[in-house]
């Protein structure tokens, strides 16, 4: 079996990483497990604490399940709706809770993602946190109004396993964000 993303190949059960180093050497990385990979190629911590901003249980459930499987360990605080989402990033912030990484439905039923992302983005707090965007919508229209809210990917369901680990990472890279104490 093949499969194949920029910078990921699975091969004969055996799972291949190359990391691209623009001006420099790219390395290759051969494992036998995705968990093996993920701990020794990805530039992820995997203690992170990721509040997941998804209305529907069912993708709730999927993206907690698929980051377990991905092997993150760190805490993710799931929020059901657009409003209880200012509200519980409010009382995380007051409470002096660390929060590492944020994944969001971008299309809520009772709220504009972008004014969320806007919202996220204007608190000094946390303005350098990633922002991974999840949602249903291919329209090019739509992506591009959640880039200019302040998103650093998108995503667009189904989810695969390898899809949303390559988000997270280059989330992670681009905002280069240290680990909250």
């Amino acid at each position: 079996m093949l499969f194949s993303t920029n910078n990921y190949l699975y091969l004969l059960n055996y799972h291949i990483f190359i990391n691209q180093n623009p001006g420099r050497q790219n390395s290759m990385y051969l494992f036998k497990s995705i968990s093996d990979l993920i701990s020794k190629a990805m530039k992820v911590p995997m203690n992170l604490t990721i509040l997941l901003i998804e209305t529907k249980s069912v993708y709730r459930n999927l993206v907690i399940q698929t980051l377990g499987n991905l092997g993150f360990s760190g805490k993710c605080i799931p929020i059901k709706s657009y409003e209880e989402s200012l509200l519980k990033i409010n009382q995380l912030l007051k409470k002096g809770e660390k929060i590492d990484f944020i994944i969001s439905e971008f299309s809520f039923p009772d709220g504009d993602g972008a004014k969320l992302i806007q919202k996220i983005r204007n608190n000094k707090k946390l303005q350098n946190i990633p922002i991974l965007a999840i949602s249903d919508k291919e329209d090019p229209q739509e992506i591009v109004r959640a880039f200019e809210a302040g998103i650093d990917n998108y995503l667009i369901r189904p989810i695969d396993d390898l899809a949303l680990l390559e988000k997270i990472e280059y989330c992670w890279r681009k905002r280069k964000v240290p680990l909250s104490a």
